[in-house]
């Protein structure tokens, strides 16, 4: 009975339409169920067989029925999920129109083995046969409680499974419809999430992104935006990244599987892409400071190269190659310095006997940790200085200059230097000697002149007496004036070793000296605190006296001279980088003042502001003090106001490191 039911099964599989209705009368009695569908999926005939495997009841078997309500009772009466019959039902068809033929192991209602087989007709009909299977225990069957069961217990562990993924993913069906897809992917799709439901198609999803505003309308129309779109997704591209308008940065991949399904992976890749737009800011300013620093290095009027650990070279720049004549493709990174300074001996820049002290030179820095300057004597007469300075773990650093002008300079300035001291020295002496040999006259002068005032004083014409009375006042002034010259040549010539000088025991030694004159004009002499300095103390008295002499001589009429004397710390950086304090003492008055545009002239030998008449003196005593400051490295400046009074700044260092 088995092989002909198999033979009525073939048989039906041929029929056409009115073949398969006919036979299905005929197989009244069969042991094999026969139904036939029309191209709606309405029930057109079927024998007692089929309606009894299929469960159906007399209402199912009513011509017309829809195949998806007789399916949908058989799947019920398994005691499935009715919830599941439509999407069991759905894939059932799906894969009958897919593929024109289906066959599907199930049981019965009451348990027995049941294989339907279905085929799709040219006419369009379609003949379903139910044939009793005895199926082992152990045997694999598809039925709905069985397969569509695992099925869906599959399917929703996989969803579960899906949801739980940090990435959003979809699957499309090969005629681009939504399949499946879990809640990330809708999370990272924020702006046409509602849109995305299983059964939406591709081209749906397109236009609601483009309506959606997620693309510029100027650049793209709609239609061209989705033709563009299911271009790329008949054939996925390689992975993109995008920036979407709540800020995040998406990568999106789509896989096409060999059933033209296609699956989509949605990742958020916001804080990598960020990271990696960080590092490509860092990176390009650091590639703009590398060129930045190569371009300087090239620009730098020294020659500069870098070795590693093994004396290959690391990079040089332009000067370097210029500097040595090198060809330019012979100075690369690699070479050794051993090879460069040979390709110089080769080159003939060195005297032959140069070549061991070279070697030598280059030998000892080796390995060496300190810092060190060699000179090299080129045959063409240049001279360049290289300094050799280790880097810790890496190598080392070489900076050549050519220092040919300025060996040149600094010999000459040695020259001029020795011709302004025997010159200085030359006009020490002739001050000093001058000064002595006009003494003898003078004093012969004076001398006479005291012996007719007394002899001859009242024997002698009036114009005799005036003219006796200015020889005697030009020999006073010529004295004056000597004295003045001997003193300012004592500065270098007599000058003591500097010793620490408190400037307090110099202002009240030179107060006691003037106090006469102070009292004689109410003036006064008020002062601070002033420090200990190393300095001359014989210079430094001189100085004193000659600046508040000064202000004493420059006083206003009808007022009391007041000289403030006061005292301060200042800092700064010498060119080794090292803290350097100094002291600043200022002289203040309240004399007549002078205009500031002459403050340079002020401090020059013989250079008056106001005539004789007008107030004596010799035009030397401010030189001194400029004089007396230039030999302890301290520096004067003046400034003052007319009929307000003068200030005289003085800086000096504490601690004078020029001392002999």
């Amino acid at each position: 009975m088995r092989a002909n039911s198999v033979n009525i099964q073939q048989s039906v599989n041929a029929m056409d339409l009115e073949q398969a209705v006919q036979t299905t009368t005929m197989l009244h009695e069969a042991d094999i169920g026969i139904g036939v569908y029309d191209q709606q999926l309405r029930l057109l005939s079927s024998n007692p067989m089929y309606r009894e495997m299929r469960g159906m009841s007399d209402e199912l078997s009513v011509i017309g029925t829809p195949f998806q309500k007789i399916m949908a009772a058989m799947i019920i009466s398994e005691g499935l999920d009715a919830n599941a019959t439509e999407e069991l039902i759905k894939n059932d068809l799906e894969r009958l129109r897919r593929n024109g033929q289906d066959r599907l192991n199930v049981r019965s209602a009451q348990g027995d083995g049941i294989r339907l087989t279905r085929c799709v007709k040219p006419s369009g009909i379609i003949v379903e046969t139910a044939d009793r299977r005895d199926w082992d225990d152990g045997a694999a069957f598809d039925g709905y409680r069985g397969h569509n069961e695992t099925q869906a217990q599959s399917r929703r562990r996989l969803l579960m499974a899906m949801d739980n993924m940090a990435d959003g993913f979809a699957v499309f069906s090969a005629n681009g419809t939504l399949v499946a897809l879990n809640e990330r992917f809708r999370e990272l799709c924020p702006d046409i999430r509602t849109k995305l439901v299983v059964g939406v198609t591709y081209v749906e999803i397109f236009r609601a992104a483009y309506i959606a505003g997620l693309i510029d309308p100027n650049e793209v129309t709609e239609e061209e935006f989705i033709a563009s779109k299911m271009r790329q997704w008949a054939e996925p591209e390689e992975p993109t990244v995008v920036r979407q308008n709540d800020g995040q940065w998406v990568r999106m991949a789509g896989k096409k599987q060999d059933d033209g399904s296609v699956i989509f992976i949605r990742s958020d890749v916001t804080e990598l892409t960020r990271q990696r737009l960080k590092n490509e800011e860092i990176g390009q300013a650091l590639t703009l400071k590398t060129k930045q620093l190569h371009h300087a290095i090239d620009n730098m009027t020294a020659g500069l190269i870098m070795f590693d650990k093994d004396h290959k070279m690391i990079f040089g720049n332009n000067q370097y190659i210029e500097l040595f004549g090198f060809p330019k493709d012979f100075v690369k990174p690699g070479i050794t310095r051993m090879e460069l300074l040979a390709k110089a001996h080769e080159m003939g820049l060195f005297e032959d006997d140069s070549l061991g002290e070279s070697t030598q030179v280059f030998q000892e820095s080796v390995g060496s940790q300190t810092n060190s300057i060699n000179r090299y004597f080129l045959r063409d007469g240049r001279i360049l200085q290289v300094r050799y300075a280790p880097i810790l773990d890496v190598g080392c650093l070489l900076l050549i200059h050519d220092i040919t002008n300025e060996q040149k300079a600094e010999e000459q300035l040695m020259v001029n230097n020795k011709m302004l001291e025997r010159s200085n020295a030359e006009l020490q002496n002739f001050a000093y000697v001058a000064s002595h040999d006009l003494q003898e006259p003078l004093r012969k002068i004076e001398a006479f002149g005291d012996r007719l005032t007394r002899k001859y004083n009242d024997v002698l014409p009036e114009d005799g007496r005036l003219y006796l009375d200015r020889i005697q006042n030009a020999s006073g002034r010529m004295r004056q004036l000597i004295n003045d010259l001997l003193s300012f040549s004592r500065v270098t010539s007599n000058a003591e070793e500097f010793k620490p000088t408190d400037l307090n025991i110099i202002l009240d030694g030179v107060v006691d000296d003037i106090q006469v004159q102070l009292e004689e004009t109410g003036g006064a002499v008020r002062a601070i605190d002033l420090p200990t300095i190393d300095a001359d103390p014989s210079q430094m008295r001189q100085l004193f006296q000659n600046l508040i002499s000064n202000s004493l001589k420059f006083a206003r009429d009808g007022t009391s001279p007041i000289i403030k004397v006061s005292a301060s710390k200042v800092f700064y950086f010498d060119h080794h980088g090292r803290e350097v304090s100094r002291v600043e003492i200022m002289f203040e008055d309240n004399g007549i003042g002078f205009d500031n545009r002459f403050k340079d002239q002020i401090f020059a030998i013989f250079q008056r502001l106001h005539g004789r008449a007008e107030y004596e003196g010799t035009g030397i005593g401010l030189a001194t003090c400029r004089k007396i400051i230039d030999h302890h490295s301290g520096h004067i400046d003046a400034s003052g106001e007319d009929g307000v009074g003068a200030t005289f700044t003085i800086e000096l260092p504490i601690e004078n490191l020029g001392r002999e």
